[in-house]
């Protein structure tokens, strides 16, 4: 079960750490000044809400099946 402990730890890090990477994506956007910056940040953004949802939906059907 430790393992499963830490697995929900490294998932609600990682969750908060895509949120922010999403919000820097966004105002890199709207206010950077860097083409190359601003080009990777649409990259971010369209998929993050995704990846990030599914992450908080408690990750795969192995993880949770695993952790029961």
């Amino acid at each position: 079960m430790a393992l499963c402990r830490t697995s929900r730890q490294f998932s609600r890090l990682m969750i908060v750490h895509h949120e922010d990477a999403i919000e820097m994506a966004k105002t890199e956007q709207k206010q950077g000044a860097d083409d190359e910056a601003r080009k990777l940040a649409e990259t971010i953004v369209p998929g993050a809400p995704v990846r990030v949802g599914s992450a908080a939906s408690g990750g795969t059907g192995r993880d949770r099946a695993m952790c029961q």
